[in-house]
């Protein structure tokens, strides 16, 4: 246990430079936007930037999947066979890029939708972020070598220092330059560098697992459809909960409102930083366990995690209660308004968010996520239409209000599922149960 509780530490550490930086990103992104970009200009770069969002999900999950499944396989002791897994992740991650990247890219210059978004500095920035964000499936690869190999807190730090990279040449384009162009730009050597960086790094430090195309299996691959659909629903949820938001209350209210419903999202999400961090540490060993089948540990583990984000949602939120109105101020240079029922209905939604964030990550760890999947991504879909309704009749309030749907289901789904999976493993049935 001593050993769990040493990397766990490392993971929070590497974790809370994660935070660091994203913190550091969202507080230093708005004023530095705002001080070169009308708000409506930065509102435009926002919807820009929130569109290739979708692509996270191209991988179909296979990518997750994988990586847990090197992660239980190495607990076992079978590195060649979790080194055949990675080799097949890297077979499928180059083809699914160069297959989108031939579909997107030409779409974005040929296909028009509507007005906005028809002029080729939009369809320019567009197309330089989607190559940024094909770049970022290598991520998964990355993230699956450091885990298998215990150095998944060197493995976090590398990928935000990747992540800032990103968003420093986004700045240099911004300042520059100053067009959506330059930004894009920016944006995209940022990400080509540090992914490049990371990838040398790995075939010099972790010669067990090649990057080669020559153990690549399609048995393997086939075998990950099924389970990686169920994975499909963690960004695809996200992405409609999150950038779909975006994209409605760019539509529904204009650029400016989008700008002033970040700023207060963002502002809101900061105690989500600290219980993201939380969860995902326990990510690995949730996987290290359901290999080594200790599913006392899995359990006590998820008991005492699910306390913390709990009590870290509700009292982040009640300290934002306070110091929100100030921080927004002092943030935004007075040049946003605080508007408090706006804000607190945010405050709600992300301590609602929060409380169900350790269930979430073992349910993923183990690869058990196929009738959650279908309730998260369902009530995602069912919230974002609730939202437009909403909006219509009482406005972006009405609208933020109805993202509490999705929350109120997934806290039910998850507990349900977490106790089903500890209900199905008990000592009389766990030494029949093979590893996933």
């Amino acid at each position: 246990m001593s050993r769990t509780l040493h990397r766990i530490s490392l993971g929070l550490g590497a974790n809370a430079f994660g935070q660091v930086v994203t913190i550091a990103i969202q507080l230093i992104s708005l004023p530095a936007f705002l001080h070169f970009w009308p708000l409506s200009r930065y509102g435009e770069w926002l919807l820009l930037a929130a569109i290739p969002a979708y692509l996270s999900a191209v991988d179909i999950g296979i990518l997750s999947v994988g990586m847990n499944r090197m992660a239980i396989l190495a607990a076992m002791g079978d590195i060649k066979a979790a080194e055949r897994i990675f080799q097949s992740l890297l077979c499928f991650a180059t083809a699914v890029i160069l297959v989108v990247a031939c579909v997107v890219l030409p779409a974005i210059w040929f296909i028009h939708v509507g007005d906005w978004g028809a002029s080729f500095e939009h369809r320019l920035t567009l197309s330089l972020l989607v190559i940024a964000d094909l770049a970022c499936i290598y991520t998964g690869l990355f993230e699956a070598v450091f885990r298998v190999c215990d150095r998944y807190a060197l493995g976090v730090v590398a990928l935000n220092f990747a992540r800032l990279a990103e968003w420093l040449g986004s700045l240099v384009g911004l300042m520059v330059g100053g067009t959506l162009v330059d930004v894009g730009l920016g944006l995209l050597a940022g990400r080509l560098i540090a992914t490049a960086s990371t990838c040398i790094y790995q075939i010099c430090c972790y010669p067990n697992y090649r990057w080669s195309f020559r153990g690549a299996s399609r048995a393997e691959l086939l075998s990950m459809v099924a389970p990686g659909l169920s994975f499909l629903a963690l960004p695809a949820a996200n992405a409609l909960s999150i950038q779909g938001m975006v994209i409605l209350i760019g539509t529904m209210f204009g650029t400016p409102a989008l700008a002033v419903f970040s700023a207060y999202r963002t502002l809101s999400r900061i105690a989500f930083q600290l219980i993201n961090m939380l969860s995902r540490v326990l990510w690995p060993e949730f996987s290290r366990r359901y290999g080594e089948k200790a599913y006392g540990t899995m359990h006590e583990l998820y008991r005492y995690g699910t306390l913390a984000t709990v009590v870290a949602s509700l009292g982040g939120a009640a300290v934002l209660y306070f110091i929100g109105p100030f921080l927004l101020h002092w943030w935004t240079h007075a040049k946003i308004a605080y508007i408090p029922g706006l804000f607190n209905l945010l405050l709600v939604v992300t301590a609602f968010s929060g409380s169900y964030q350790v269930g979430l990550i073992l349910l993923a760890a183990v690869n058990k996520l196929a009738g959650l999947s279908i309730v998260y991504i369902s009530a995602s879909l069912l919230s974002v239409g609730a939202s437009y309704l909403a909006g219509k009749h009482f406005g972006i309030d009405g609208a933020t209000a109805a993202m509490m749907l999705t929350e109120v289901v997934m806290i039910c789904t998850c507990y349900y599922y977490v106790r089903e999976f500890f209900d199905e493993h008990t000592p009389r049935r766990a030494s029949s149960l093979a590893p996933q």
